[in-house]
C-alpha cells in the first residue's frame, strides 16, 4: 500500500498544529510519503507545533518518507515523533531539514526548530533524540552543522539492524558529512552539506539501496520525490 500525505495550506504558519497518526497492521507492508516538500513561514509570534505517531505491529513493514521541510527565514516550528516498533515489525523513516530557501539565497538566520524523538520497540524504549536550533549560531558552529545548508536522518528499527551497518555506511557516502551507526535494534544515519541538493541525492540513494537490501524493494525512493 501507498499513501501520499496531503498539505492543502501549501504551508506551515506560526500557530499551526498539526498531527499525523499511522498504524501498521500485523503482516502490512505500506509506504507513506508526502507529495512536495514541506514549507515552514515566518512565524509572528507562536510556533507551529507538530506531532507524528508512528506504529508498527508484528511482521508488518512501514516506510515512513516524508520529503523535506524548508525552513524559512524567522519560521518557528517545534516536533515530536512517538514510535512504536513491535519485536518483529520493521520501520523504514526518514527527515530532512532544509535552513532557508537556498535556491533563493536566504538562510535560516533567526528562528526555531526543535524536534523530539522517542521510538520504543516491544513497548521497551530503545532510542530518544532531541535538536533544538535557533538561527545561524547553531548551524554555523563547528560544533553543530558547521555551515550546513541541511540536515537528514534515516532510521531503521528491526531485529537485523545491527546485520546491515557496514553495508549502510557505504550507502551513506555522498555528503560532506555522513556517518552511520547502530543503538540497539535501531540503524541510524545522519547527512549533512553545505549544499541542500547533496543531502537531498544521499538520503534518496540510502533509503533506495537499504530498502532495496532489507525488504527486496526497488531501488527507488517513493516516486513523488522528483529529481
Amino acid at each position: 500500500m501507498i499513501a501520499a500525505l496531503v498539505m492543502t495550506s501549501g504551508g506551515i504558519a506560526g500557530g499551526d498544529r498539526l498531527a499525523v497518526g499511522i498504524d501498521a497492521g500485523a503482516n502490512v507492508s505500506a509506504t507513506v510519503t508526502g507529495q512536495a516538500a514541506e514549507k515552514v513561514y515566518r512565524a509572528l509570534d507562536e510556533p507551529a507545533r507538530s506531532e507524528v505517531r508512528l506504529n508498527v505491529e508484528a511482521d508488518a513493514w512501514l516506510e515512513y518518507l516524508p520529503q523535506e521541510t524548508i525552513l524559512f527565514d524567522q519560521a518557528k516550528l517545534q516536533r515530536r515523533f512517538e514510535i512504536d516498533v513491535a519485536t518483529q515489525g520493521k520501520l523504514l523513516a526518514c527527515d530532512m531539514v532544509v535552513f532557508g530557501r537556498t535556491a533563493s539565497g536566504e538562510r535560516f538566520q533567526r528562528g526555531l526548530w526543535q524536534d523530539r524523538w522517542r521510538l520504543r520497540q516491544g513497548g521497551k524504549l530503545v532510542w530518544a533524540d532531541a535538536m533544538q536550533v535557533e538561527g545561524l549560531d547553531t548551524i554555523d558552529h563547528p560544533a553543530g552543522f558547521a555551515g550546513a545548508s541541511a540536515h537528514a536522518m534515516a532510521l531503521y528499527a528491526g531485529p537485523d539492524a545491527k546485520h546491515w551497518l557496514e553495508r549502510a555506511r557505504v550507502l551513506a557516502a555522498g555528503c560532506q558529512r555522513a556517518a552511520v551507526t547502530v543503538i540497539g535494534n535501531v540503524l541510524l544515519a545522519r547527512f549533512l552539506d553545505a549544499d541542500a541538493a547533496a543531502v537531498r541525492r544521499a538520503l534518496a540513494q540510502y533509503i533506495a539501496r537499504l530498502r532495496e537490501a532489507v525488504a527486496g524493494l526497488p531501488a527507488r525512493p517513493p516516486r513523488l520525490w522528483q529529481f
